[in-house]
């Protein structure tokens, strides 16, 4: 009598100390909350590396203007030695020369018969013209693309530098699409009139 009393008695207290017990709530718990934690931390990486993708077209966009900007007469051989910094800008992370383009374009003022700005010379890398279409226009048109409030007056030239970029997400690449990245600088001219010396070669 006294032994069946005492496991009457102490069924309640097992129950409440079952109920107590966490260690089995907190793995499971942990096992709903990994896929979220794994799915965060991947993807502020493919953001990190979206940002850092950004920030080196922007330095390359403007390192490339600023160099062509810089001579007096502008060669084919200083365009490409702009295209070379600017790769070396992406380092190892990114691959420029085989994901990537750039364009250069040099843009005057138009005249007071004429006023719409033209383009003096284009250079595409790699001599590359096909892939790649600059906003600016095309040698073939009549009127260059320019944002509203750069107002180029006769006689004013700017260089245009432009650098695209064929981003992938580094995880996720089923669900996150891709795609051309896009970026660009203007700088005019220091010394010249932003025409190329000995003209256009490609």
């Amino acid at each position: 009598m006294t032994a069946n009393s005492s496991d009457s008695c102490s069924l309640p207290k097992r129950c409440k100390a079952f109920g107590r017990q966490e260690r089995g709530g907190i793995l499971i718990e942990f096992a709903f909350a990994l896929p979220i934690l794994v799915t965060l931390t991947l993807g502020t990486v493919n953001a990190a590396f979206y940002i850092l993708l950004q920030q080196k077209m922007s330095r390359a966009a403007s390192s490339i203007s600023d160099l062509v900007a810089q001579p007096e007469n502008i060669t084919h051989a200083e365009v490409r030695l702009a295209y070379d910094a600017a790769e070396h800008l992406f380092g190892d992370m990114f691959d420029l020369a085989s994901n990537g383009h750039a364009i250069v374009t040099s843009v005057r003022g138009g005249t007071v018969d004429d006023p719409p700005p033209r383009i003096n010379f284009q250079i595409h890398k790699e001599c590359d013209t096909t892939s790649y279409s600059s906003a600016v226009g095309s040698m073939a048109e009549s009127e260059a693309k320019l944002p509203s409030d750069l107002d180029l007056q006769p006689g004013d030239s700017v260089i245009v530098a432009e650098v695209f970029y064929e981003w992938e997400p580094i995880f996720f690449g089923d669900m996150i699409e891709g795609g051309t990245q896009y970026n660009v600088a203007y700088r005019r001219p220091r010394l010249g009139a932003g025409v190329l010396a000995g003209g256009m070669t490609c």
